[in-house]
């Protein structure tokens, strides 16, 4: 599924925003983002910047329908970005009508939404039908024809509550509520929900029975707009509401809202097929340091080298990164430049630096350097060595010289080469313009979505990251901020993020978290899905600097982009030490494969049931480990909890030792291929073991 604009979708007055995903999370409450009343000034929300640009509910093929409702109030503040009042509603039920409802039908395809907010209008206006009810969101990925109901109460609804069009609740929220556990507000008032995952979706609406009504309601595909927003009546921490009840889910074989994940890998470094954990956690696993991979002691080098960027092609392992050495440049003498150096290696343990011929460094060519400022530009211009950044491009038709690509300098421009080390220029201009651009700025091709992303460092009332996609490396979207929920407001310097080579539906981002007050640094660890809504399910640090008090400063435990395999069970990834100082050296440090993070249980013991998925393939493989007194045991239930004959836990032995890539085996064997394409949960039980990654196997 591929990013498409990150746009904002309205309907008359408040914004809610993500990336396309593939989402199954529904059943979980939905988070309650904000609470706030009207704004004094300005009376439109299109007067505000972070509301204003791209409402998609503004878009030809963006329909608004409603169920009959009383007359005498009619739907006149959709999509103009302006609040209702007491005369305009969106729904209201009759005296002899059910649940009633309104929503947004998208004729030329669907569309992404991962919050909604709802509000009532803009008077002190306290009416009967604006009582505090629950409304139920829901979704569906059917066509229909979409119906305005308008002021008719006899209006022929049918089409878009016919039996063949399915809807999916996504969650329940209870709206014009000032704060949780108090009266109805004097004032209006809107609140703003996050789905627990952004939704593919047709068509949306809202239900809610008899009376209760909606004055304005907005969705978008992003959340970070709602934290703009300005003055609010009132404010009040994040909480969760009622989830959907279990059994009206729908998360059945019969309505498609199983995730599918095929043969794909799937591992545990965020909550997304998690359905419940019992004594049992998430666990962060820091690298085991390892040997000095490269000392940076050549003199075009020096003390200030950074941004490595390293990454397994064929037969080799390359690494880029910047120099910053003394030499003679045109008539300065001595003069501090920023070059970029490459070494190699076939194993990526021990690395060599090739001499390539190609710039002379103080009067000799014999260096690995592949790009420095020409003679006559100074310290500066351009600074297109102090973030250079190459990536393989596995694009589909890339050209046989653009094979490698690379994002350089302040602002980014666009390289390329035919073979990772003879750069020429793509563009003469940036290609990105909105940033800090001040540290790694990287880009790549992402195959599963099918759009290159790029992340760079932006002013974000703090150091943080944006991203942005293009079609053909030239031309990208406007950058918008990555979305970390309500984790900790922290620096983030760079983001090494790229797809997980062996589960690439997964971004994995590995930030340097820089303390300001203590002018010192660390490592952390963050996952995607989307490219832009990035989980901390850790926000512990994932690489420290450790007990050598060289590592105590600002680019130090740096990682570098890249996290490359190096042997059968193993993965590896780099990071400074020491830097700026004449010690500084890039240190490798492993991961057991796929072992960044993984479902633990202590003694006695504790179990993890997944959210329903379907599967293809004959066989559970897993990546586990145990103590000696420990086991693994799997169970494979339906979509409503029940175990499937043949596969109950009283069908599961324990499985324990330490394995990379193990077949479950239940009594009657491994073969799990009678479930293929069916709805399954899994429940596994673990007792003094880690779970790392699960897949089925054909």
């Amino acid at each position: 599924m591929d990013c498409r604009a990150l746009r904002s979708l309205w309907f008359s007055g408040v914004a809610v925003v993500a990336c396309l995903v593939t989402a199954s999370l529904y059943g979980q409450p939905l988070e309650l983002l904000e609470v706030g009343g009207p704004r004094k000034t300005p009376a439109s929300v299109a007067d505000v910047p972070s509301f204003k640009d791209g409402n998609l509910a503004r878009a030809p093929d963006a329909v608004f329908f409603n169920s009959p409702h009383r007359g005498g109030h009619v739907p006149q503040f959709v999509n103009d970005g302006a609040y209702g009042d007491s005369y305009g509603i969106l729904f209201r039920g009759l005296p002899t009508s059910g649940e009633v409802y309104c929503g947004v039908y998208w004729t030329e395809g669907p569309k992404t939404v991962a919050a909604i907010a709802l509000g009532r209008d803009n008077k002190n206006h306290v009416h009967a039908d604006r009582a505090v009810g629950a409304y139920t969101i829901q979704f569906t990925t059917d066509e229909f024809i979409p119906v305005s109901c308008g002021t008719a109460p006899a209006c022929d609804d049918s089409a878009q509550t016919a039996p063949a069009v399915t809807w999916k609740t996504i969650g329940t929220a209870e709206a014009h509520v000032s704060q949780p556990g108090k009266a109805p507000s004097k004032r209006g008032v809107r609140r703003h929900y996050r789905f627990p995952e952004p939704v593919l979706a047709r068509g949306v609406r809202v239900l809610s029975a008899v009376r209760n009504v909606i004055d304005e309601m907005e969705l978008a595909a992003d959340t970070s707009a709602l934290a703009a927003r300005p003055e609010p009546a009132v404010a009040v921490a994040r909480v969760a509401i009622d989830p959907v009840p279990s059994s009206d889910r729908g998360l059945g074989t019969e309505n498609g809202l199983a995730t599918d994940i095929g043969d794909r890998l799937e591992l545990f470094v965020d909550r997304h097929l998690i359905e419940s954990m019992t004594n049992l956690r998430l666990a962060l696993h820091p690298p085991e340091p390892r040997e000095i991979a490269l000392r940076p002691n050549r003199p075009w080098e020096g003390k200030g080298c950074a941004f490595f960027t390293v990454f397994k092609d064929d037969d080799r392992y390359r690494m880029y990164y910047r120099g910053s050495g003394t030499a003679t440049v045109g008539e300065r003498n001595p003069l501090y430049i920023e070059l970029t150096c490459y070494a190699e290696s076939q194993d990526g343990i021990e690395w060599t630096r090739p001499s390539l011929g190609l710039f002379e460094f103080n009067g000799s060519k014999d260096n690995n350097i592949i790009w420095m400022p020409l003679p006559g530009i100074a310290f500066g211009k351009k600074r297109l060595c102090q973030n250079w950044a190459v990536f393989k491009d596995s694009r589909p038709g890339v050209p046989d010289d653009q094979k490698y690509k690379a994002m350089a300098g302040m602002p980014p421009r666009a390289f390329a080469s035919a073979d990772g080390i003879r750069f020429r220029p793509l563009s003469d201009e940036p290609i990105i313009t909105k940033g800090s651009f001040d540290s790694q700025n990287i880009a790549f091709w992402d195959e599963q979505r099918k759009k290159y992303f790029a992340y760079f460092r932006i002013p974000h009332d703090r150091r943080f990251v944006a991203t942005c996609t293009s079609d053909d490396y030239l031309h990208w979207t406007d950058p918008k901020p990555i979305d970390v929920g309500d984790t900790p407001r922290e620096h983030l310097y760079t983001n090494a993020t790229r797809p997980y080579f062996r589960a690439p539906h997964i971004f994995f981002s590995f930030p340097k978290r820089f303390i300001p007050s203590r002018h010192t640094s660390d490592a952390i660890f963050m996952s995607s899905r989307d490219g832009l809504r990035f989980e901390r399910t850790f926000l512990e640090a994932l690489i420290r600097p450790g007990r050598d008090q060289l590592n105590w400063g600002d680019k130090s435990c740096l990682p570098a982009w890249g996290l490359v395999q190096t042997a059968p069970d193993e993965m590896s990834v780099y990071y400074t030490q020491n830097y700026w100082k004449p010690t500084l050296h890039l240190r490798r440090g492993v991961f057991r494969l796929d072992g960044i993070a993984s479902a633990r249980a202590d003694r006695p013991g504790g179990e993890l049931i997944t959210k329903p998925i379907r599967f293809s393939g004959r066989k559970l493989v897993l990546n586990f480990a145990t103590s000696a007194a420990g086991n693994v045991r799997v169970e494979l239930q339906d979509a409503t909890g029940t175990p499937y004959p043949g596969f109950e836990l009283s069908d599961a032995p324990p499985l324990y030792g330490d394995k990379i890539a193990e077949a479950y085996a239940w009594t009657d064997g491994t073969d799990v291929s009678s479930l293929a394409g069916n709805a399954v949960r899994l429940r596994f039980q673990l007792m003094d073991a880690d779970l790392y990654s699960y897949r089925f196997e054909k």
